[in-house]
């Protein structure tokens, strides 16, 4: 079963959300999807992205590089629009990685699965 400190070592983005309520509930989807999928903490570096490609990059890597590439363009977009069109930077990292990790409980090792 796997821990919200572990879970939240995988991905230190979530340091990023400001909002407390926020990281607390993004935490709680992944430590969720992470347990009803059956996985350890430890396949999860393991995970493939997708499941309609052979490849080597991981779910985590996938899910870190997507956060890091959503808050650099709410960084960039603040910069050019400012307050012409305001972004609340905290909705970069949830908004993604929910998605994400509804595919790991979906796709997760249940008992007679490979």
């Amino acid at each position: 079963m796997a821990t919200k400190d572990q879970v939240k070592a995988l991905f230190p983005e979530l340091e990023m959300i400001k909002d407390a309520d926020l990281r607390a509930k993004t935490l709680d989807v992944w430590t969720d999807a992470v347990n009803q999928g059956g996985w350890d903490v430890g396949d999860m570096k393991d995970i493939p992205f997708t499941l309609l490609i052979t490849t080597k990059v991981s779910l985590v890597e996938h899910t870190r590089a997507v956060t890091q590439t959503a808050i650099a363009i709410a960084d960039t977009m603040t910069k050019f629009y400012g307050d012409a069109l305001p972004l609340n930077r905290d909705h970069s990292w949830p908004g993604g990685s929910f998605t994400t990790s509804a595919s790991c409980s979906s796709t997760g090792r249940k008992p007679g699965r490979s």
